[in-house]
């Protein structure tokens, strides 16, 4: 299935995906892993990078589960990485 975004910005996913994994510091690449869906969108505002086994276990214990067990509040590096994101743009 193709995915759907609520805002779709290809640039900004490259971009993350050049940063270390937020949470175990892995070296790039990274996945560019959203943090915030809305109704089944994908929101390219809320992307943090992780390595691929990061985002598995992400993936299987659920979003705020994960958040807890590795002490990493992703929606804050989230919100950092778009607004330095936003202030490089133009």
């Amino acid at each position: 299935m193709t995915a759907r975004y609520l805002h779709d910005n290809p640039a900004k996913r490259e971009w993350v995906r050049g940063h270390r994994c937020c949470v175990c510091e892995r070296r790039p690449p990274s996945n560019c892993c959203h943090v915030c869906n809305r109704e089944g969108f994908k929101d390219d505002r809320w992307t943090v990078p992780m390595c691929w086994p990061c985002h598995m276990r992400q993936h299987d214990v659920g979003l705020m589960t994960f958040c807890r067990r590795v002490r990493v509040n992703l929606f804050r590096v989230a919100r950092e990485m778009q607004v330095t994101y936003s202030s490089m743009e133009y």
